[in-house]
């Protein structure tokens, strides 16, 4: 079992504590940096008057959005077609060599 520790995650202004694996802690730091920014920008731009959860909710809607983006763009559907191939050939290779 991996070990956990507990940090304090600090997003928008606000503190969340999590229990987290150790080898997590610098990507959810970094993580959380990126957000913090994001947000700042949002401010600074045109939501001056926004607070932050809207703009934590901002940030949300531009990251999954990103992240969907990236999703689509994968296209893994040529390596299911290798492997099903693959797959055919040793399937011929081994009743020949039954």
């Amino acid at each position: 079992m991996k070990e956990k520790i507990s940090i304090n995650i600090h997003i928008g202004g606000r503190y969340y504590p999590m229990k987290i694996k150790i080898e997590e802690e610098v990507m959810i730091r970094k993580a959380a940096k990126i957000i913090n920014e994001k947000i700042a920008r949002y401010k600074k731009a045109n939501f001056q008057n926004i607070d932050n959860y809207d703009c934590m909710a901002m940030s949300s809607l531009h990251f999954v959005t990103k992240m969907l983006k990236i999703e689509n763009e994968i296209d893994i559907s040529p390596f299911f077609e290798e492997i099903n191939e693959i797959n055919k050939n040793i399937d011929k290779f081994l009743r020949k060599n039954e």
